[in-house]
């Protein structure tokens, strides 16, 4: 009788309104694994993220890679230098500064693993060159390598208007994502018609949420760690939640469906 309650309890709701908000493992989900490597990720899908996000920066032989950095200096060890000013080959011989060993993965190595297994939210940083038509040509050329997921869907996102116009003039049926770091970025959402804003945790409200998803919007919020920010952005009703502790925030959410929390 015990357990037939628990069930009954579990489902006394609709689903939506249990888990009103996807998780996406930011920088591939960092509190398992080093940010942003092919650990991190595999570690993401094993536990059932609905999607990873990552970063992607540009070498000075135009490679895309994995990486949120503009330089060397935080994670590797040596003098610091810009991506932008080293090969591919040069960044693969790069040893981190703590343990474990990993390499910088490259777009195509990332696509490889994860693509068609889980939702992707690509950020294109491009810091290391303000040259965005050819960023954009040479991601989407990695992109066009592999089939369309039928099942989980990517993104391109970015912070920087110009890089979206780019994506727009090449590729006018991908979906992309503008990322709101400064409240001077709401100007460009009329212009760029994102199909999500992904906004700054600290920006978030209620009513700018509604305004949002009431003008045809996806909103999406970074970078959330503590788990009472779980629960505001939940409150909140956001539509995913990015975070490098996906697994906290899944067993947030289970306990909240356990004990019957709706949102919204």
């Amino acid at each position: 009788m015990q357990f037939f309650l628990v069930i009954v309890s579990i489902f006394a709701l609709p689903f939506s309104s249990i888990f009103s908000s996807a998780i996406v493992a930011h920088r591939g989900g960092y509190a398992a694994a080093t940010e942003n490597t092919l650990e991190a990720f595999s570690k993401s899908i094993a536990s059932k993220v609905d999607y990873i996000e990552f970063d992607v920066q540009f070498t000075k032989d135009f490679v895309p890679i994995v990486v949120h950095d503009t330089t060397t200096e935080r994670l590797w060890k040596g003098k610091s230098r810009t991506f932008s000013s080293m090969t591919l080959e040069e960044v693969k011989q790069l040893q981190p500064k703590k343990a474990p060993f990993f390499t910088i993965p490259t777009l195509e190595e990332a696509l490889a693993l994860t693509l068609g297994k889980v939702g992707l939210m690509i950020d294109i940083k491009g810091d290391g060159t303000k040259d965005y038509p050819k960023i954009v040509d040479v991601t989407l050329k990695v992109l066009q390598k592999y089939p369309v997921p039928t099942v989980h869907k990517y993104y391109l996102n970015s912070s920087e208007p110009a890089i979206l116009e780019q994506i727009i003039k090449k590729a006018p049926e991908q979906k992309t994502c503008l990322t709101i770091q400064d409240p001077a970025c709401f100007s460009y959402i009329e212009e760029l018609s994102p199909t999500i804003v992904s906004i700054h945790f600290s920006f978030l409200s209620k009513e700018l949420v509604r305004k949002m998803q009431k003008s045809g919007l996806e909103v999406w919020t970074w970078s959330v760690g503590r788990e009472e920010r779980f629960q505001e952005c939940l409150d909140i009703g956001v539509d995913a939640v990015m975070t490098g502790q996906p697994e906290k925030m899944q067993k947030h959410l289970l306990l909240a469906r356990k004990h019957n929390v709706k949102y919204r």
